[in-house]
Formats: C-alpha cells, sequence, structure tokens
C-alpha cells in the first residue's frame, strides 16, 4: 500500500487576496472618477455641452471607445455614453463605436474578474464549481 501524498506546495495570491486586489481595484478607480470630476456627467445638460465642444474634433472616436470600455469595465451605466455616441458620430458611427466600446469594456470586466475572482469563486461554489466552469 502507497502512503497517500502531501498536495503540492502552492504558489502565488492566495484566491481571497485575489478578490481582495479586485475590490480594492473597483473602489480605486470608483474614487478615482469621482476625483476626476467624472460624476459631473450624471446630469445630461453637462453631457451636451461635452459632446457640443468635441464633436469633429480628431481622436475623439478612439477616446469615446476607451471611455466606454473602461465605464464598461467598472460597472458603471453606459446609458450616457451610447447617448453621447449618437451624437457625436451620428447614427451608423455612433452604434458601431458604442458596440465596440461595450464589447471591450464587457470583456476586459470578464478577464480581470475571472483573473483575480475565479479560484476564491470556485472554493465557494465547491463540487458546484464544474457546472459553471
Amino acid at each position: 500500500m502507497t502512503p497517500p501524498q502531501a498536495a503540492p506546495p502552492r504558489r502565488g495570491a492566495t484566491p481571497w487576496l485575489r478578490l481582495a486586489v479586485l475590490l480594492a481595484l473597483v473602489a480605486a478607480a470608483y474614487g478615482g472618477a469621482r476625483a476626476l470630476g467624472l460624476d459631473r456627467f450624471e446630469d445630461l445638460g453637462a453631457v451636451a455641452d461635452a459632446v457640443r465642444e468635441r464633436r469633429g474634433r480628431p481622436g475623439t472616436l478612439p477616446l469615446f471607445v476607451g471611455a466606454y470600455a473602461l465605464a464598461t469595465a467598472l460597472g458603471l451605466p453606459g446609458l450616457v455614453f451610447t447617448l453621447a455616441g449618437g451624437a457625436l458620430f451620428g447614427t451608423g458611427l455612433g452604434i458601431a463605436a458604442n458596440w465596440l466600446g461595450a464589447t471591450l469594456g464587457a470583456t476586459l470586466a470578464y478577464g480581470v474578474a475571472r483573473a483575480l475572482g475565479g479560484d476564491a469563486v470556485r472554493r465557494l461554489l465547491g463540487r458546484h464549481a464544474a457546472t459553471v466552469d
């Protein structure tokens, strides 16, 4: 009879530490957005003023898509970005910019959450984790 072998030593951060890092990143991003004054865009009048100011400027499209992706990754409501995309770029290009920003943001959020919180969630789910994964 073979004696049971010990589990190999674990390397890297524990799942709970990764989950804590994820929560700290979200809290820091929220605090940073508030510190930068981005909460002023909760008012549609401020959004309209910003749209009028930036319409037609070079570099607006990639900046818009990046901002939309970041906002989506942080779980912020996308309605303001969706409306601003249509106002800035028109119907066709606005739809494309909104779709790209939302898709990139969702992909980024999924990747970060899976990398930092996946092990902790699997541990919480126990034997049911295989069903979800």
